[in-house]
């Protein structure tokens, strides 16, 4: 016969298990499973992997069109991680590198714009009052002259603007190419599908990061059965040592007088 005392212990002793893997929100209190990154209650997140590594709230990442993600306390740039996994030290100096050039290229900008407007509007003025008081050929000239500098600086302003633009998108790929590589190295191989899951991402940002990690010499790409692109990393390659199985008469000569100097020689390889 069940002892009934023993089947009714079995259900507490779970539930107290569960008790004690439960664990508070430190925001509203609410119970919260050791797993559960974020409170089902109040919404907070608490995992260190969602952890800002600018201003350190830790606080889920929100989609940028421009970024992809960014933090919702301070709007840096960041990345997505595994779930077991924190953001590299080579991630975060390059999203420290996107960061400034998006700031220099923002500033470049507006310095553009200000300096062709205030050139426009220079120009229309000095017209205006050359069409009401007549101006000799000679101030016409200063002032085509003069210009000429802000359309020169609003040139150049574009093209920093512009240099800027592409070190901040190299900068932001670097940083997703360091996540989705912790992502390859623990894993050993993997496809679109299984990065797109592992970091949360699009299929297709998923594809264009293992297409860049298959251009350096650590990975290697390959095309499935079904059609689908497959990372793999590279192995180590052993090299194996000659074997002399028939050694030529003068060799042997050759290999035993090494062999009388050094004792280190394996005098089995000297055997025909």
């Amino acid at each position: 016969m069940n002892n009934p005392q023993s089947a009714s212990s079995e259900p507490q002793t779970q539930q107290q298990i569960q008790k004690q893997s439960a664990r508070p929100c430190p925001v509203c209190s609410a119970p919260m499973a050791s797993g559960d990154e974020r409170c089902a209650r109040c919404g907070a997140t608490h995992h260190p992997r969602h952890t800002c590594p600018f201003c350190q709230v830790v606080a889920q990442a929100e989609r940028h069109q421009e970024l992809r993600l960014i933090c919702p306390a301070c709007g840096a740039p960041r990345v997505a991680t595994a779930r077991d996994a924190q953001v590299s030290q080579a991630a975060i100096d390059a999203l420290r590198t996107a960061r400034s050039a998006r700031s220099s290229r923002a500033v470049w900008r507006v310095a553009m714009g200000l300096t062709v407007a205030f050139g426009v509007l220079a120009v229309l003025v000095f017209v205006g009052i050359a069409a009401i008081v007549g101006l000799p050929w000679w101030l016409w000239m200063v002032t085509a002259l003069l210009s000429v500098v802000p359309i020169a600086f609003a040139v150049l302003a574009f093209f920093k603007s512009r240099g800027r633009h592409r070190q901040f998108q190299e900068a932001i790929d670097a940083a997703w190419v360091e996540s989705a590589r912790s992502v390859a190295a623990s894993q050993g191989s993997l496809d679109v599908e299984t990065l797109a899951t592992a970091l949360g991402i699009s299929e297709q940002l998923a594809q264009h990061l293992i297409g860049m990690l298959g251009a350096s010499s650590e990975f290697s790409t390959s095309i499935t059965d079904d059609g689908k692109l497959e990372l793999a990393m590279h192995g180590r390659v052993r090299v194996a040592q000659p074997v002399l199985t028939q050694p030529v008469l003068g060799q042997a000569v050759e290999f035993e007088e090494v062999a009388a100097d050094d004792g280190r020689v394996d005098h089995r390889m000297m055997t025909p």
